[in-house]
């Protein structure tokens, strides 16, 4: 006779899938040694701040433009556009010390393009965040921040 199985044990933990058998491990997910990569990514969960953290450009890094797309993409779902601007603005400010006169210049020119081409992605890609004032005001902050130090922007 068929075996009728409930919905909630259809799922495995790590997503869809066949039910596991008691002590049979889930499979791996991720690259693998089979596939070339040694490591899995980089992390498959972290907080809301760590996120954010990783989103926001420095002058020596900028997030992948697929991270970027998928965290902007989600992250509506757990905080307005209107917040998360200001936490990114808040984070470039203490760790680019915007707020310090004289600004570096130095400085502030090799991370002035990446935190406009993160501007630049988001405003292309979410063109309704920006409708808020609360959004532009963020976005005016930022920008009048940093060009002080380069003529071009």
């Amino acid at each position: 006779m068929p075996q009728t199985v409930c919905p909630s044990t259809m799922f495995a933990p790590s997503g869809l899938g066949p039910p596991l058998a008691s002590g049979e491990e889930p499979p791996q997910e991720g690259p693998g040694p089979e596939t070339g990569f040694a490591e899995s990514p980089p992390f498959s969960s972290a907080s809301l701040d760590t996120l954010i953290q990783n989103l926001v450009p420095t002058t020596d890094y900028y997030p992948e433009k697929a991270y970027v797309f998928t965290f902007l993409l989600s992250s509506r779902l757990f905080i307005p556009p209107h917040e998360l601007l200001a936490r990114v603005c808040e984070l470039c400010i203490q760790q680019q010390q915007l707020e310090q006169t004289p600004l570096d210049a130095a400085k502030v020119k090799k991370f002035g393009p990446k935190i406009l081409q993160l501007l630049t992605e988001w405003t292309e890609t979410f063109p309704s965040d920006f409708r808020e004032e609360k959004m532009v005001a963020h976005l005016k902050d930022i920008i009048h921040r940093i060009a002080p130090c380069d003529e071009v922007m």
